[in-house]
Parts: structure tokens; sequence; C-alpha cells
């Protein structure tokens, strides 16, 4: 898919796949900063048929946020302001002027304080689970390849005509007693 852009003072007509914009694949936000270092937000959009991405600034953001986005077609005009500065002309699918949404930037969230000792004890906590994981998956393989040993042993046994006798591995146990000392 390519990005749209649009030209000044033409009015489109923009229809919205989604709800919201695409989430950023590393933060799960909606906005995320560009190649400037401004915050924006990319939709998923269909004009004359054709699907586009379509990122917006944290200006317009904040004017298509309170709207029913999804499937809706809206009639959106890049407009030339006061200064140079680019206003937002938002309309329904019939023409019709929609109210004005929240404009402003929302206030930056602060980051919970995280202490050294509590990140130590998680990053600890994860790589104990990750080398638990580790040694199942690792004993999973053993027993796996064992029976596939074993099923090797059995078929090739049948192949040269000599009767399978399966074997029997010796196993620790907790009270030391090995396969010599079980009397048969």
């Amino acid at each position: 898919m390519t990005y749209l852009k649009l030209k000044t003072n033409v009015p489109e007509m923009i229809e919205f796949q989604f709800k919201k914009p695409l989430k950023d694949k590393q933060t799960g936000e909606y906005l995320k900063k560009n190649q400037f270092g401004n915050l924006q937000a990319t939709y998923g959009v269909k004009v004359k048929g054709e699907d586009y991405y379509w990122s917006v600034s944290e200006y317009l953001f904040r004017k298509l946020d309170g709207l029913n986005l999804e499937k809706n077609t809206f009639e959106i005009t890049k407009a030339e302001g006061e200064g140079g500065k680019t206003n937002w002309i938002i309309k329904d699918a019939l023409g019709n002027d929609l109210p004005q949404t929240a404009t402003q930037p929302l206030p930056t969230p602060e980051k919970p304080a995280t202490s050294d000792s509590g990140a130590s004890q998680e990053l600890s906590r994860r790589l104990d689970t990750l080398g638990d994981n580790v040694k199942e998956a690792f004993q999973k393989r053993d027993d796996l390849i064992a029976k596939l040993e074993e099923r090797v042993n059995k078929l090739e046994c049948e192949r040269d005509g000599e009767p399978y006798v399966p074997r029997i591995e010796e196993k620790p146990s907790e009270q030391g007693v090995s396969i010599d000392q079980i009397p048969f």
C-alpha cells in the first residue's frame, strides 16, 4: 500500500477501515514520532476504491479521535490557515459540518518510578522462567529422540528377522538401586 497525501484546499472523500489508527509495533501506542520528531498516527483508509496508509499529525489525530471512524466516510479538506498553518475541515459523507472535538495535545503520561532492585528482581525472575522453559524443551527433545531411537531399533530388528528386545536404560533413583540389583 502507498501513503496518501492530500492536496491543499481540495476536499477528499476518505473511508476509514478501522476504529483507530495502527499501533506502533514497538510501543503499542497509536502515536509515534516521525523522522522529524513530531508525533503522528497512521490510519488504514480507502480513497476512490484504492487502499492507502494515511499518516496524520497529532493535531488531526485528536480531531478524528472522537469520531466513529470504522467503515465510515468523511469529507476531509487540508486547508491553508493564517500564517501558513494547516487547518483541517472534517465533514460527514453528506457534506455536513461535524461537531468540533478536542484538539489540544494530551499530557504526556509520567513513567512510574522504578527501582533498580525491582527491575533486577523482575529480570532475574524472567531469566529463571526462561531457563526452566529451555530445560523443559531440551528434556522433551531428549525424550522424543529416545523414542525415535527405540522405534528405529525395533524396525531394524524386524528387517533383520531378529526378535525385538526393548532397551532398558538405567535411570538414577533416590534409593540408589541400579538395574543390576533388580532380580528377574
